[in-house]
């Protein structure tokens, strides 16, 4: 007879809490609770007498705790048996076995709280269940299998019944074609559904809808307000979209002051972007106001801290303080090492400085690496062309008119002179549009 005296261990007991169910009025957690208890009741019948020990000591435990590791250890020893049951008999009843282990994993990603069990041995099954609902970080489950197609037709009939999260959940499944064909407007309209009910993280994706034309048109009105009423449930996507909408003019009038409130809450929390958004209104303000000098320092001071958390674009910004003694002392290293960073990180404006850098060590400091350092600034300068930055694509025409760092070309010198006008172009169309 199988030894179950580890369900009296460290972590909440599976049965006990699922029979806790009555009392939670969130249906997500009651129903789900509700069906991993009938589904350890269908187990414990099923194993008949090997579990009679189980059963008894599920209900008769004085601390009701189990372990998570052993948690794992007994859904395998209930796999292992239901699956050789399966091959060897066809038995309808260990598919129902396998069925309600199921139900156990939806239970243990809706309806519990806690955050500390272990998963690493779990089916992939298991683990589809239980990143999905409770975002543990584990393997890469963007392969589709069977379980999303299950998790989907289990999340519809709960959506058409009116159930905010479920709606929410069905949308995704629509947006990223988990469980049935992409549908951006099907999607469009139950996160709809979902957020006219409150829930901040559909409002919040709604908002997206109407911001970028999913499965409507494109509304920067409407996604204003849908970004509002999400921001101000708390939602830090909808609060950051929000401050920049007030930052831009975008969909609501311009209001330099409520985008500096939202970036500064935000960045209290410690959002980098919003550090480096909050950075960038005291530099503007410095520029407009009479405490210039003490908002220059808090400019550096948010461009820093948000550099320290790896944000590309607040260590190009940081390199340009150091590069120009802006509310720093001059220190040119420091400001490369900064433009190496921000540049691997995909910065095009530091690839562009760095290409500057390594033309002018190429050019006019005459060493042993003047041909790699050509190569170097070639090498920079195209990366940061390809991003589109104006400056960089003008270069790299330049360059290879002269054959710096590469071959001559000059039909790719052409094509990217004429990039880099129609580049400006556009950045000049935009800047009029923006001032209207």
């Amino acid at each position: 007879m199988a030894n179950f005296d580890f369900l009296k261990n460290d972590y909440p007991n599976l049965f006990l809490l699922c029979s806790d169910a009555d009392k939670y009025r969130d249906s997500d957690k009651s129903i789900s609770m509700l069906k991993a208890r009938q589904a350890i009741e269908y187990i414990v019948k099923y194993l008949g007498t090997e579990t009679g020990d189980l059963y008894a000591n599920i209900n008769n435990l004085e601390d009701k705790n189990i372990a998570g590791s052993q948690l794992i250890e007994l859904f395998h020893f209930i796999r292992k048996k239901a699956n050789r049951s399966v091959h060897n008999v066809n038995n309808a009843d260990a598919k129902g076995v396998l069925d309600a282990l199921d139900e156990i994993c939806v239970w243990l990603a809706v309806g519990h709280d806690k955050k500390s069990i272990s998963i690493t041995k779990f089916t992939d099954k298991e683990k589809y269940f239980l990143n999905k609902y409770r975002k543990i970080e584990v393997e890469d489950f963007e392969k589709k299998t069977s379980c999303t197609e299950l998790n989907f037709n289990r999340i519809l009939p709960y959506a058409e019944r009116g159930n905010s999260k479920e709606q929410y959940r069905l949308a995704e499944c629509y947006e990223n074609g988990i469980g049935t064909e992409k549908d951006e407007e099907k999607a469009f309209e139950w996160y709809r559904k979902s957020a006219e009910q409150g829930n901040a993280k559909a409002q919040f994706k709604l908002a997206v809808c109407y911001d970028e034309g999913h499965g409507t048109s494109e509304d920067a009105g409407k996604a204003f307000e849908w970004y509002k009423k999400s921001a101000e449930q708390g939602n830090a996507e909808a609060q950051f979209k929000l401050a920049a909408c007030y930052g831009e003019g975008h969909g609501t009038e311009l209001d330099k002051e409520k985008a500096f409130d939202w970036y500064s809450l935000l960045a209290e929390q410690g959002n980098a972007d919003a550090q480096y958004h909050l950075a960038e209104c005291y530099r503007w303000r410095g520029w407009e106001s009479e405490e210039a000098e003490e908002d220059e320092y808090k400019a550096f001071e948010w461009y820093e801290i948000s550099a320290e958390q790896g944000n590309a674009d607040a260590l190009y910004q940081l390199a340009k303080c150091y590069e120009n003694g802006y509310a720093t002392c001059k220190d040119e290293k420091m400001a490369l090492e900064l433009y190496k960073k921000a540049a691997e990180q995909g910065n095009a404006d530091a690839q562009y400085e760095l290409a500057v850098h390594y033309e002018i060590e190429a050019t006019y400091r005459y060493n042993h690496g003047t041909k790699m350092n050509q190569e170097k600034a070639f090498e920079w300068c195209k990366k940061a062309a390809e991003q589109g930055n104006a400056k960089a694509q003008y270069e790299l025409a330049q360059y290879y008119r002269r054959g710096f760092g590469t071959e001559v070309d000059i039909l790719k010198a052409l094509e990217w002179q004429k990039k880099s006008e129609d580049t400006a172009k556009m950045r000049i169309e935009a800047l009029s549009v923006k001032k209207k």
